[in-house]
């Protein structure tokens, strides 16, 4: 497995996935894929705490996508971090949305293109979400 260190994050990756850093965001793919899964992380602090759902909202909400929110799985990952995850199409494109956070720190996981992934890409991208760790 390879590491990838952001700023308040550090996430692992398969080793026969390739990661580019354009405009100072990380873009992970498979060579033999047909789309990249895009890590944008950010903060937004809440008195009332973490919401990953009205973060998620806010987000697509802001892709003109409407009407959504019946579709949208909250979890919890290990360490008390929330997450929150939305598959959709889009423009003939197919998306999948995964916010994740703790504290006042969300990381969005953001998957794109052409066809529905197959079941190798779609179990390497949970375990790339289920490996990260924040840091102190």
């Amino acid at each position: 497995m390879k590491s990838f260190r952001g700023t308040f994050y550090l996430f692992y990756y398969p080793d026969d996935w390739e990661l580019k850093i354009i405009e100072n965001i990380p873009s992970l793919f498979h060579p033999q894929g047909s789309g990249a899964l895009i890590v944008v992380a950010f903060r937004y602090h809440d008195p009332e705490g973490v919401d990953t759902k009205r973060e998620l909202l806010r987000y697509l909400k802001a892709q003109n996508i409407y009407g959504a929110e019946h579709r949208i799985v909250n979890y919890e990952l290990s360490n008390s971090i929330q997450a929150s995850t939305i598959e959709y199409m889009h423009k003939d494109r197919f998306w999948f949305a995964n916010i994740i956070g703790k504290d006042h720190k969300y990381i969005l996981f953001l998957w794109n293109s052409d066809e529905i992934p197959s079941s190798k890409i779609a179990l390497d991208i949970s375990k790339i979400i289920k490996s990260v760790i924040y840091l102190d």
